[in-house]
This record gives structure tokens, sequence and C-alpha cells, in this order.
């Protein structure tokens, strides 16, 4: 067991390549061509500053009582010892089993990642996230020889471990506490061809959490870890994610929209988008139950937050303003303090002020407000941005001053 750098991160961002079952670093990534996934990655120009480490575990046929678990403490230890975990953003590439061990490292120490303000990339190849048929079949042979991996990785109902991970990461995901994005391929046939109908990692199971999922032609479980060359579509994609997360993460300003995904904030994203802030922005649509995660993030690093709520009823207005009352609680400081922009009539927003509590009401009279009739006058014409700006240059150093 051991992991190692094929080269250092140069820019705070590293890939980690965890491999699968039964298998180990030289191989796995390895392709007929001779071409080694890592050291391909690590001689691709458009990421050469990100540091590439390969990890690799106990998992031969006769690992025996080694389990699942011991692995994820195994990966966790060695990325703490190798400094991995000095990075700001970490991206997975994992193949089969090796998807189920960094996604129960990431259940398991979301508060580490959240607490270090570390972003997480998964890059999930042919990776069984609710086991695999063929599992099944080799059961009595991993119960003869003790192998507690293999017997971790069966397609059932009774399979409590991998199903209690799958709820644990999907409540995860949900619940949007951490930066965590994610691509996931599958397999396009058997290992031996066309003799067999079913891929030993099934779509339905390798496609399991992320949208666009994508079935790599022509390949099989053992392939689609290791392209041929530079040419190869799971190359390119994974280059893809890569400069796609590096790209978000260059921009300065998060812009949140409360409540996300409806008209109006389908509206707002389309009128910024054509501004110079809006290009330089990240749009984060955040429904009101999650707007706590949302408000634990500002503090988390010094890029610029900008939350455009809109106050629908009297109960969100009084939990959102709640939220924002107690995000002072966290303590902790802002380069540039979060803005709240409350989109509402103006009458409208008078009867909630008349609603709430005084100390609440207050709260909301000393933020800007914007009729969302008015919205387009206002994005194109530049008056919010420049409110925005105004503020930002007023008050910069701390949320102390919010309230």
């Amino acid at each position: 067991m051991q992991g190692r750098w094929i080269n250092a991160s140069k820019s705070k961002t590293a890939v980690v390549f965890v491999h699968g079952v039964l298998s180990k670093q030289e191989t796995s990534w390895r392709a007929r061509s001779g071409a080694y996934w890592p050291e391909l990655l690590s001689k691709t120009p458009a990421v050469s500053e990100v540091g590439v480490y390969v990890f690799t575990y106990r998992t031969g046929f006769f690992s025996r009582s080694y389990r699942l678990g011991d692995v994820v403490d195994a990966l966790k230890e060695h990325m703490r010892l190798d400094g991995v975990f000095k990075c700001s953003s970490i991206i997975f590439v994992a193949h089969s089993m090796g998807g189920i061990v960094v996604r129960k490292l990431i259940t398991e120490s979301s508060n580490d990642f959240v607490d270090q303000h570390i972003s997480v990339g998964l890059f999930l190849v042919a990776s069984p996230s609710l086991g695999s048929e063929y599992a099944n079949f080799l059961r009595p042979l991993a119960e003869l020889v003790g192998h507690k991996q293999a017997d971790a990785l069966r397609f059932s109902q009774e399979n409590s471990w991998l199903m209690d991970l799958d709820k644990e990461f999907k409540n995860l995901q949900a619940s949007g506490r951490m930066k965590l994005s994610g691509k996931e391929l599958m397999e396009d046939k058997f290992i031996l061809g066309n003799i067999l109908n079913k891929q030993v990692v099934e779509p339905f199971s390798a496609g399991r959490y992320f949208g666009e999922s994508y079935k790599v032609p022509d390949s099989d479980h053992f392939t689609i870890a290791a392209p041929e060359d530079a040419d190869a579509v799971q190359h390119r994609q994974l280059i893809q994610f890569i400069e796609d997360l590096l790209h978000d993460q260059s921009k300065p300003l998060q812009l949140y929209l409360v409540p996300g995904y409806s008209t109006l904030s389908s509206r707002i994203v389309s009128l910024l988008s054509q501004t110079a802030a809006g290009q330089s922005a990240t749009f984060i649509e955040e429904d009101p139950v999650r707007l706590e995660y949302g408000l634990q993030r500002l503090f988390t690093d010094t890029k610029r937050h900008l939350f455009l709520i809109e106050l629908l009823d009297r109960l969100v207005a009084h939990e959102i303003v709640s939220l924002i009352i107690n995000a002072r609680s966290y303590g902790r400081m802002l380069t540039r303090k979060p803005i709240f922009v409350f989109l509402a009539e103006e009458a409208q927003s008078k009867l909630w002020c008349e609603l709430l509590p005084p100390q609440k009401a207050g709260a909301i009279r000393r933020y800007m407000h914007v009729d969302p009739n008015k919205l387009v006058d206002a994005v194109s014409g530049k008056e919010l941005i420049a409110k925005v700006e105004k503020e930002w240059a007023t008050r910069p150093q701390s949320s102390a001053n919010l309230l």
C-alpha cells in the first residue's frame, strides 16, 4: 500500500487516482499501447500545473479480512502524510470499487473537507455504486477465501453497507454542505466481448449520482480505465472536467439565487449573464431550506458572495432573515462581506416588515431592495451591480458589520 506523486501540484489542485478491486496502480491504468493514464494526464499541457497522485491498496485474491473500511483509512492517511489535503481542490479519478472507497471517504470526512475549504470533484469510471450482479455469482468463492471486499460489492437489498453508503452520499449531495461535482463513465460491453449481454457494472449502477453520464463506446470494465492515448474520449472528458472545475474556481463572484429554479431566477441568470459581472460569476441556485448551508460557505473563501432572494411569503422571509442574523455566529472573517438583495415590490416588503419582529424588520430595511417588475431596468442599466460594488467598497471587512 502506498501513494505517490507522479508530479506535485503547482496550483493547489490535485488529481488522485484510485484503482478497483483485485487490481493495482501499475496495471489498472495501463493500456495495451503502454500508455499509463496518470502519466498521460501529467503530460497534458492544459493541466500541467495540476498535481497527479496515485494510490494503491491491498486488494489481492487473498486480502481476506482487509475490509473496505481499512482501505478508506489507508487512503485518508496516505493523502494526509503526502500533503494531498493541503490542496484547495481534489479531483478523484476512481475506477470500479475505487469509486466506493472514495465516496466512503467523502461521506466520513465531509466535515474535514468543509472546514479545510476543499472542493471535491469525483470522476467515476465504471464504479458499481449500487453493486454488481457478477459479485453475487462470486459470493460463494469470496466466502470460501474470506474476501470481505468482494462481498461488499454485491447488488442486493441485503447489502446494507453499500445501501447505507448510497443513502449517505445522496444526502450529502442534497445538503449542499460541500463543494462537490462529478462525472460518471459507463462501460459498453462485457469483458469477453458479446458473450454475455450484461456489463460487469450495469448503467443503472454506474450512472447513479450526476447528470450526463456517458457510455464509452466499445469499452469493457478494464479498458475503460486505460485510454490508449491522449485522443481517447475518456481522457478528453477528464481534461474537460478538470478545466471546468478550475474555471469555476477562478471566478471571483459567487451569485446565489434563492429560491432556485424559478421563473424569476431563470430570468436573472439570463440578464446577468450579459453583464461583465455576470460573466465573472458562478451561479448557484438554492432552495430556502438549503440556504443555511450556503451561508456557512460564505466564510470558506475570499470570493465575493451576492445573494438575490425572492421573498415569496412571510414564512420564507422570516426563515431567511433568521438565517442571515445567525450567520454572524460562525465568527469567521471575510475579506469581502456578503451582500443580500431582497427581490420584492416595495409595498410587499413593507408588509413583511410589519409582520416580522422589530429586530428582523430592521434587518430587512438595512438591505437593498429591487422590485422584480423593474428588474430588467435595474440589471440592463447596471443599477443593481453598481449598488453592490458600492456596498463592497464601503464596508469590505467583515460580516460583523452587516447587522
